[in-house]
C-alpha cells in the first residue's frame, strides 16, 4: 500500500512470488496507480475478486497472472472488460475452457496471451485447431505438449 500511495506515477510493478499480495492489495493499486502499464502478479494470492478490479484498470497493457488463484471465470472477466491489455500471461490457471479460448481469439489483434494448454479442460480437438490457429497467428504462446495432442485429435 505504501508504494501505491507514494508512487502514483509508477508504470511497471513486479510482485511475483510476493505471497502477501492479495485482492486487497490490487484494490489499493487500482485506487492509486492509474498510470500502471505493466503488472506482474504471478504466484501471488490474488483471486477472481482481483480480476474484477483488473478488468477496469484501463492503463494496463501487460498483465501476468501465472499460477494465481484466479479461475477461468476471472480470466473471462478480464478479457471481456479490459480492452487495453495487449499481453496476458495465464499459465497454470486451472481448467481454462473453450469459452475463454474463444474470447481470447475474438479479441482485437493487439492481444496476445501466454497460456498452458494442459490446463484447458473442455477443448475438443477439432474446435481447438481453429482457435489455436487464430491465437498462434497473433503471437499467443501455448506452453505445453498438449497443444500437439489437441491438434492431432
Amino acid at each position: 500500500a505504501k508504494i501505491a500511495k507514494t508512487c502514483p506515477n509508477l508504470k511497471k510493478l513486479g510482485l511475483a512470488w510476493c505471497t502477501r499480495i492479495s485482492d486487497k492489495s490490487v484494490q489499493v493499486m487500482k485506487e492509486y496507480l492509474d498510470k500502471l502499464c505493466d503488472l506482474d502478479l504471478s504466484l501471488t494470492g490474488v483471486t477472481d475478486e482481483s480480476c474484477n478490479l483488473l478488468s477496469s484498470m484501463d492503463s494496463l497493457v501487460r498483465l501476468n497472472l501465472d499460477a494465481t488463484d484466479t479461475t477461468d471465470a476471472g480470466i473471462q472477466t478480464i478479457v471481456r472488460g479490459n480492452k487495453s491489455i495487449q499481453k496476458l500471461s495465464i499459465r497454470f490457471i486451472g481448467d481454462l475452457t473453450m469459452t475463454t479460448l474463444k474470447l481470447l481469439a475474438q479479441r482485437d489483434e493487439k492481444l496476445s496471451a501466454i497460456l498452458e494448454m494442459s490446463k484447458c479442460a473442455d477443448v475438443p480437438g477439432v474446435m481447438a485447431d481453429s482457435i489455436l490457429s487464430q491465437l498462434t497467428k497473433r503471437g499467443t504462446v501455448m506452453d505445453s505438449t498438449k497443444t500437439n495432442e489437441m491438434q492431432l485429435n
